[in-house]
């Protein structure tokens, strides 16, 4: 492996270790506790889906020393509204263990990459933003760096970009064999340098964005109180991207004025991530969702569907699971590409109507119903 300038920069950077990160590192050690807790009680069986993603959620803002905020939240944010949530948790909860070895590591990598693809599918019909495959070496990594982070150092974007820069990664490949390789090269860099995860984690950051700064720019000093999500340019800086204040602005006033905007530019000038930026600070600024109360019982006459915000406001939502069976029960589907009007009496009394539609989609083996209200029913 060649490291030759690697090992040169360690050498420069060694005598500022402690003093650029000591104390970064030992807040970030203390943060290590509550999100086991957090992951322990979802794999125990004692949150759901939507309680472990909002707890995340919740320590990465007042405990954001991990980088798991921005992207990588993102991402869970949207599996967890895309996928099924009884199958998503499920998945989860054989995923998040740390792995005993690369072979039950890359088993566990395929299973989530599968489950984010069916989610990918699932979105696509009923018009959620699909998570992004890219997402689930960080998103696995992270948790099992939790448990033991010598033996499963987190998947940073930064550090990919490093090692492929130095012509120790191939990033072109599956995200399985990626991670096992870029987890290869931070073991190696480890013997190489005598050292230990965090260190090498530092060492990149230095030779990537960080320039010798220190902690990564953007995030909040240890020593202080996260910058609040409420500030839109905080925001951004939180999720370590750097774009001037008067470009967000621009976004924003053109979305006000047009409710759409087309970003133009050449390959890699940061257009997707602009918008996902903006994308993350709104979210953020919706309450944390509380989890899903226990569906009431179902039969013949009672049928059971759960409505978020965002359904309610597109006044259509996608029928799964029990909900499909008992109405297939009791009232019978439609026909593929055929749509059936259904009664519904509201508690006030008021009668109206739901469609129920089988989505005729051009491949054969995919089928999805959807059901249509009127948004005043809500």
């Amino acid at each position: 492996m060649q490291v030759g300038e690697l090992q040169a920069a360690w050498e420069e950077y060694l005598p500022k270790i402690a003093e650029d990160y000591g104390e970064w590192d030992q807040r970030r050690l203390a943060a290590v506790g509550p999100h086991l807790d957090a992951m322990s009680s979802f794999l125990a069986g004692d949150s759901d889906i939507h309680g472990f993603r909002a707890r995340i959620d919740s320590l990465t803002k007042t405990q954001p020393f991990w980088g798991f905020r921005g992207t990588s939240q993102m991402f869970f944010n949207q599996l967890v509204k895309a996928a099924e949530p009884e199958a998503l948790e499920a998945t989860l909860r054989q995923v998040l263990p740390a792995p005993a070895d690369p072979v039950e590591a890359r088993e566990k990598l395929e299973v989530l990459e599968a489950a984010v693809q069916h989610a990918r599918t699932l979105a696509e019909g009923s018009g959620a933003t699909q998570p992004g495959v890219g997402r689930i070496n960080a998103f696995a990594s992270f948790f099992w760096e939790l448990q033991d982070r010598e033996a499963w150092p987190t998947f940073f974007p930064n550090s990919r970009d490093v090692l492929e820069r130095y012509g120790l990664l191939e990033v072109d490949r599956r995200q399985p064999d990626l991670y096992l390789d870029y987890r290869a090269r931070i073991q190696e860099l480890k013997e190489t340098l005598q050292t230990d995860t965090w260190s090498v984690e530092h060492l990149l950051w230095q030779l990537g964005q960080g320039e010798g700064k220190g902690p990564p720019e953007g995030t909040p000093d240890p020593a202080s109180p996260p910058v609040p999500i409420a500030d839109l340019y905080a925001s951004y800086r939180q999720q370590e991207l750097h774009f001037p204040d008067e470009l967000v602005t621009s976004l924003v006033l053109s979305l006000a004025t047009k409710r759409f905007v087309i970003l133009s530019g050449i390959s890699g000038t940061g257009k997707t991530r602009l918008a996902l930026g903006l994308a993350h600070y709104l979210e953020s600024l919706a309450e944390d969702p509380q989890p899903a109360p226990e569906p009431p019982p179902q039969d013949a006459t009672n049928i059971y569907v759960r409505l978020t915000a965002p359904k309610l406001q597109r006044g259509s939502i996608s029928l799964l699971g029990e909900a499909q069976s008992c109405v297939e029960a009791a009232l019978g589907l439609p026909e593929r590409g055929a749509s059936q009007f259904y009664a519904t009496r509201l508690p006030n009394g008021e009668l109206h109507e739901m469609r129920l539609n089988n989505v005729d989609f051009a491949d054969s083996s995919r089928q999805l119903y959807r059901l249509y209200f009127r948004k005043e029913i809500a």
